[in-house]
């Protein structure tokens, strides 16, 4: 849902308005405990906090285990002084920010619950790590707290003019698959299928020429649980299905060990001398004693790491949000808060969109071949029988073992079978009822093109009629010249049941009926199919 930038210039100079501008447009509720961390943690100065304090009062007691909490959550001792003074004035006095402060959703309805305006919060924004990709339900809830258009259009607009991120040429990815993981996020998925989900897209969408490495952690019990699922190699085209199938498989059983990935990752790119970034997922906090901070600082510490230490939060609670969030801060990332799996999918596709602008595309080889060789069956203009699938095969199989000899198929008309090579295939389409049949024999396409067919060009239909409903003959078809008892050695299309249509290859056939344990009886010597019609034959 959220993601971090900064607004533009001229909405930062609205934030540095005066103490008496803020308390003027400031709605007069009192700040309870919960909207003061919310001022802290958003980055607000000293004045105006104690500008707030002062025209509007407390709605919590302070009392000294809250002053210790306030204390922990970085607030000042003017800050404290105030609010153990409730009204009463306090000086001011300003506070230097070292890093920028994440302002999480959570944060911006809590200040908009405590009469913080919009237009205070927009310039806060322009100062903050993060960014926002909000759903139909995060806008609204924007307003019934109080929120602007202008606010809402803010975050949703996010930076305008940044810099350009960085050219990368090497990726690691890092996915918790603890047990946590198992839990269920705001839309009733489980963390780990929705994770598996969008990390597979990801996976399908980084760009050419990429170096990837993933590490997972979790994926066993104990705190050295962490595992290179791939080493750092270009992910090319064959090897992002396989990757995905890896991913889909990892069970979520173990511990949090969050600063071991992310060394392990940052090994990754030892010696090299390419441009490099970090994408971490996870929906907790480190629970092995690591101080995942720390080592998103020492990663940031090599000059090569351009595209940072990126985090992405899956359901996390606001207090894990902040651990968090300081991970991507120390890492000179960006960090990405959502709570379900559409806020997730939203965050991704930020950093696919950065990877795409980032990313150094390899060179093109001048000397491959260009275009693409495949097949296209193209929905039929006639009413034909259900299709099961079109499938590509080595010449001369039988329809006993098409599927021992396919190369290639699809499950519906107008998709792409490709061929990988000039050799001829026999193209077979195959019914949901009855026995697949040879569309087309031996077809080449030597030129690299996109070749399409049309079924009705080669494909007939026999249909045999009866008043009988309940019969449970069946319809067969065979070559010329097959005998009784050879019928079903030689069939080339069957089925169960008359006033139904047979799929057949245009030519010439013999039309036989086999009742229950009968005998075939021959209906027809020669029965002419014709493609895209239906020749029927009267029992």
């Amino acid at each position: 849902m959220k993601l971090v930038s900064h607004l533009p210039v001229a909405m930062f100079l609205i934030a540095l308005a005066t103490i008496a501008a803020f308390s003027a447009r400031a709605t007069a509720a009192p700040l309870n405990e919960k909207g003061l961390t919310a001022l802290i943690e958003a980055g607000f100065d000293d004045q105006e906090i104690l500008a707030k304090l002062e025209k509007d009062g407390i709605a919590f007691e302070a009392s000294a285990e809250t002053i210790e909490g306030l204390k922990q959550g970085g607030a000042s001792e003017a800050v404290l002084k105030a609010v153990q003074a409730a009204k009463s004035p306090a000086a001011a006095t300003p506070s230097k920010e070292a890093v920028k402060p994440i302002i999480t959703f959570e944060s911006v309805i809590t200040l908009l619950q405590n009469g913080v305006e919009s237009e205070l919060i927009i310039a806060k924004l322009s100062k903050s790590a993060a960014t926002y990709t909000l759903g139909v339900d995060q806008e609204q809830q924007l307003r019934d707290a109080g929120a602007t258009e202008e606010l809402i259009r803010s975050m949703k607009e996010g930076a305008k003019g940044a810099d350009a991120p960085e050219p990368i040429s090497d990726l690691a990815l890092v996915l918790d698959v603890s047990a946590s993981m198992n839990e269920k996020t705001a839309d009733g998925r489980t963390k780990i299928e929705v994770a598996k989900e969008v990390v597979s897209e990801l996976v399908r969408r980084i760009p050419e020429g990429l170096n990837v490495s993933v590490v997972v952690y979790g994926h066993a019990p104990g705190c050295s649980a962490v595992k290179v699922l791939r080493p750092l190699a270009e992910l090319k085209a064959a090897d992002r299905d396989p990757l995905i199938s890896q991913i889909q498989g990892l069970p979520a059983v173990g511990n949090t060990p969050i600063a071991l990935a992310l060394r392990q990752a940052g090994e990754q790119f030892t010696g090299r001398k390419t441009y490099c970034g970090l994408v971490l997922i996870t929906d907790g906090i480190e629970s092995c004693n690591g101080d995942p901070s720390a080592e998103a600082a020492r990663l940031a510490e090599n000059p090569m790491l351009r595209f940072g230490v990126n985090v992405v939060g899956l359901g996390l609670k606001p207090a894990e949000s902040g651990a968090t969030s300081q991970i991507a801060k120390s890492g000179k990332g960006q960090y990405y808060d959502a709570q379900d799996g559409a806020q997730l999918l939203a965050a991704i596709n930020e950093v696919t969109k950065k990877l795409d602008k980032g990313a150094e595309p390899a060179p093109f080889n001048p000397k491959a071949p260009t275009g693409r060789r495949a097949v296209v069956v193209v929905k039929p203009s006639v009413q034909m029988p259900a299709m099961k699938e079109i499938v590509l095969v080595k010449p001369d199989a039988s329809y006993y073992t098409v599927e021992s000899y396919k190369i290639n198929k699809v499950n519906q008309y107008d998709a792409e079978a490709r061929q990988p090579s000039a050799e001829a295939v026999d193209v077979w389409w195959v019914p949901e009822q009855g026995l697949p049949v040879v569309m087309v024999a031996r077809f080449e396409n030597p030129e690299r093109e996109v070749k399409k067919l049309r079924p009705e060009d080669y494909l007939g239909m026999v249909r045999v009629t009866s008043e009988s409903k309940d019969s449970k003959a069946k319809v067969v078809l065979t070559p010329a010249n097959t005998s009784d008892y050879t019928v079903d050695s030689y069939k080339v299309q069957e089925i169960i049941g008359l006033n139904q249509d047979l799929v057949a290859p245009v030519g010439t056939y013999m039309l036989w009926i086999v009742e229950p344990d009968q005998k075939p009886t021959l209906l027809e010597e020669e029965v002419q199919v014709a493609g895209g019609q239906v020749t029927a034959i009267e029992y």
